[in-house]
């Protein structure tokens, strides 16, 4: 009986033990630093290509202004060859941000992976790494590089290529939330959802861009063009957010770990993740009357930004009637003239 007794009683704390070892949260050391790194890195990439949507899309409208007065002052071909200038220094700026933003990917992806090898020092297991992100961010950067310098890709590839790194995350923080506590298990699954929907929002981008109606018009194509840039830059934005949130969460430094079974922590987190999206939506808003500022021009994004030019050539013809009229009221003066020299001379 006493064997029994004994038995029992170690089979018992072997599977509390099991128990015990099941509920810890894996992964999580070092992640403070992991995670605010990659977070802050793709906040910026978001901010990025918002800002520089931004500039694009105001800089095309402030060059259709000043075409537009320039086009009662001087001839049309005059303005054609402005126009044309404009254009080609818009798309070499392109060129050249790409190259910057290719070149800022590579780097930022190889600190990235020396912040990784440190975290593997401070006890972190290398299952829970970003190394695979960080490998197809870099495929990106090498993407852009090539494609401002030597390389014109098929259309979709480098969209394609960006939303990569996304997936490539959605599986592998999929995989890492697998028998987690309760807190651990909901952040890295929000992550990864929310990485599939960033690598889908910029797939979705790249399919409407390319499915646009030849007989739309410029002004509404460019609008909805915006439109999902927007949707794109915020799910990115945001990612990059909740990201260095999660690391405030799990492995902060300034407060003590949360309970990882109490239900209401795991409420609160997903509180903080909407008021996230709310804040990342106010940042995008002012970023949008900031450039609007900067560049005068309305913050109106589905304002016609190609009126004016559709209207260049229409000026020709207002000009023919308004010279026709000119002479016509010339005539009419010259007439009179001569009447009143008669009556005169009479």
């Amino acid at each position: 009986m006493e064997y029994n007794h004994h038995g029992n009683h170690q089979h018992d704390v072997n599977v509390n033990s099991i128990t015990t070892i099941n509920h810890i949260a894996n992964g999580n050391e070092g992640l403070f630093l992991s995670s605010s790194y990659l977070g802050i890195s793709l906040l910026c990439l978001g901010l990025w290509w918002w800002i520089q949507a931004l500039r694009q899309r105001y800089s095309s409208s402030s060059t259709s202004s000043s075409v537009k007065h320039n086009d009662h002052h001087h001839h049309d071909h005059s303005d054609d060859a402005g126009y044309h200038s404009s254009t080609k220094t818009i798309g070499l700026w392109c060129c050249q941000s790409r190259l910057c933003e290719g070149i800022c990917k590579i780097v930022c992806c190889l600190i990235g992976i020396v912040v990784e090898l440190i975290t593997l020092k401070l006890g972190r297991d290398h299952e829970y790494a970003q190394f695979p992100f960080y490998t197809a961010m870099t495929t990106a950067g090498l993407l852009d590089i090539l494609m401002s310098t030597i390389m014109a890709p098929p259309k979709g590839l480098d969209s394609m290529i960006y939303a990569l790194p996304f997936f490539v995350q959605t599986y592998c923080l999929r995989a890492q939330s697998y028998q987690q506590p309760h807190i651990t298990e909901t952040c890295r699954l929000l992550i990864s959802y929310w990485a599939f929907i960033v690598g889908s929002s910029i797939l979705n981008e790249m399919i409407m861009n390319e499915n646009k109606s030849p007989s739309s018009s410029s002004s509404s194509s460019s609008s909805s063009s915006l439109l999902w840039i927007w949707i794109k830059c915020f799910t990115v934005i945001f990612h990059g957010s909740w990201i260095c949130q999660t690391g405030f969460l799990l492995n902060s430094p300034f407060n003590p770990s949360w309970n990882e079974h109490d239900h209401d922590k795991v409420m609160y987190t997903t509180i903080i993740f909407v008021w996230h999206m709310l804040f990342v939506m106010i940042a995008q808003l002012v970023l949008l009357l900031i450039v609007a500022k900067c560049y005068g021009v309305s913050p109106n994004w589905t304002e016609s930004t190609d009126s004016s030019l559709k209207r260049r050539t229409s000026h020709k013809y207002d000009r023919q009637s308004l010279n026709s009229s000119n002479s016509l009221n010339t005539y009419d003066n010259i007439e009179y003239t001569k009447l009143l020299n008669t009556d005169y001379i009479e």
